[in-house]
C-alpha cells in the first residue's frame, strides 16, 4: 500500500509537511509531545538523521516510534556516517518497519558539528543512495541477479536548494536525482520572492512529467504522447521569458 504522502501527490492536492529533529538522548518521550501536536494537521513529519553532523537518535528508530503513534514519517537518510552496507541495511529496515517515505541526502558536513575529531565516510552521497532505492524496489541485489526475500516498496525523495547559487549546476544534479529514481522533491523554505518564481515553473513542469508518465502506466498511450511535450515547453518558455528580461 502507497504511502499517504504518496498517495496525496499523486492526486495532485495540496501537501504539507514538518521537521522534527530527534531526541539528544534515550527517550523519545519530549520528540513525541511535539510530534503529538502536528498530528492531522500535516501529511507526513520529516525526521532528521544527524543534523548539522550533531549527534541524535537515529531516524530510523524515531521513525518507528511516530508510526506506532498514528504519524506518517519521511524517513531522512544521510550518506555522511555510514558506508554502502550499512545504508543498504538500514533502507532494508525500513521497508521492514512499514516506513514508506524516504528523504535521501548527503548529509553536512562533520565541521558543522561538535564533535570536530569524526571522520565522515561519503561511500555513497544522495544520487548514488536515490539509485540503490530504485534497485532495491525493482527487487535487484548488489551482488546476486535479485533479491531472495522480496522487493521493497519505498517513496524515495531528493532534497534541493532553491538559494543556491549556481542555478545550472543545481538543476543539473536534480535531473540526476530524477533519473537515479527520486519521485518527489522537497527544498529548503523558500524566503525570497525571485527564488520563487524561479521554482515555480519548474515545479509545474515536474508535476506535468509525472502526469504523463501516470497517464502511460495506466495504458493511456495517446493521452501520454500528446501531454509528453509540456514540461519541455513550460521550461522553454521559462528560458525565453529570463533571457527577455535580461536584455
Amino acid at each position: 500500500m502507497k504511502s499517504k504522502l504518496q498517495q496525496t501527490l499523486e492526486k495532485k492536492s495540496k501537501v504539507i509537511t514538518a521537521e522534527l529533529m530527534p531526541p539528544r538522548g534515550g527517550s523519545p518521550l519530549r520528540s513525541l509531545k511535539i510530534a503529538q501536536l502536528l498530528k492531522d494537521k500535516v501529511h507526513a513529519v520529516n525526521i532528521t538523521d544527524g543534523s548539522r553532523a550533531v549527534m541524535r537518535m537515529c531516524s530510523l528508530a524515531m521513525s518507528k516510534l511516530l508510526l506506532e503513534n498514528g504519524i506518517e514519517p519521511i524517513m531522512q537518510i544521510s550518506c555522511r556516517d555510514r558506508n554502502k552496507i550499512a545504508l543498504q541495511s538500514d533502507i532494508l529496515g525500513a521497508n521492514a518497519l512499514g516506513i514508506k517515505n524516504i528523504l535521501c541526502i548527503t548529509g553536512d558536513s562533520v565541521k558543522a558539528g561538535d564533535q570536530q575529531d569524526v571522520k565522515a565516510v561519503h561511500e555513497f552521497e544522495s544520487v548514488r543512495l536515490l539509485q540503490q532505492i530504485k534497485n532495491f524496489k525493482e527487487g535487484i541485489d548488489p551482488t546476486f541477479q535479485e533479491l531472495p526475500d522480496k522487493k521493497t516498496v519505498i517513496f524515495s525523495g531528493a532534497a534541493a536548494d532553491p538559494g543556491c547559487r549556481n542555478q545550472i549546476s543545481l538543476k543539473n544534479r536534480m535531473k540526476r536525482k530524477k533519473d537515479a529514481g527520486a519521485q518527489f522533491i522537497q527544498t529548503q523554505m523558500v524566503m525570497k520572492k525571485e527564488n520563487l518564481f524561479m521554482w515555480g515553473p519548474i515545479a509545474i513542469a515536474f508535476i506535468c512529467m509525472m502526469y504523463s508518465v501516470g497517464l502511460g502506466l495506466s495504458g493511456m498511450t495517446q493521452e501520454a504522447q500528446y501531454s509528453a511535450h509540456w514540461p519541455g515547453t513550460i521550461l522553454l518558455f521559462t528560458i525565453a521569458i529570463n533571457q527577455l528580461k535580461r536584455q
